[in-house]
Order: structure tokens, then C-alpha cells, then sequence
């Protein structure tokens, strides 16, 4: 299965930033990839209490981009513009 890219606009304290979601059939080679390519991780990877699994990373001009297993439903909630589909 080929990654999907989604990227969406989040608004902390009246500030829009751009978050990258990566979906991935399987984070731990996910994560060897990035750090084989010189990948800055940012956050290992974590099983978070609401059953996501996910590890941050960023791009080579410091921007986030947040890595999730494929069981991840991606919805626009508050806080969000938007999600683009791929």
C-alpha cells in the first residue's frame, strides 16, 4: 500500500500552521526510512490512550509532519480547516 498524504490547517492561539499526515501501513519501517534518509524524528513512535499510533518527524525545512498507521480515521474537527484527501 502506498503512503497517503494528507495536510491540515490547524489554528492554535491565532496562529494557522500547516501539520503533514502521513499514513502508513506500518510505522516502524516508516521510521527506519526516515532516519536512513537523515530524517530529523522528532517524537518516537507512540501508542497514544485513544488508540492512534504515531511518530513525528520533520522535513528538511523544520516543518512537522506527523506519521500514523493506517487505522487512523483523519477528520476535520475543530481547530482544522480541512483535510485533503490524496
Amino acid at each position: 500500500m502506498t503512503p497517503r498524504l494528507y495536510r491540515v490547517i490547524q489554528r492554535v492561539n491565532d496562529i494557522e500552521a500547516a501539520v503533514r499526515y502521513c499514513v502508513t501501513p506500518d510505522l516502524d519501517p516508516t521510521l527506519a526510512r526516515v532516519r536512513e534518509a537523515g530524517g530529523r524524528i522528532d517524537a518516537p513512535i507512540e501508542d497514544m490512550p485513544w488508540g492512534e499510533r504515531l511518530f513525528y518527524a520533520a522535513d528538511p525545512f523544520g516543518n512537522p509532519i506527523s506519521f500514523v498507521h493506517e487505522r487512523t480515521l483523519i477528520v476535520r474537527g475543530a481547530g482544522t480547516s480541512g483535510a485533503a484527501a490524496p
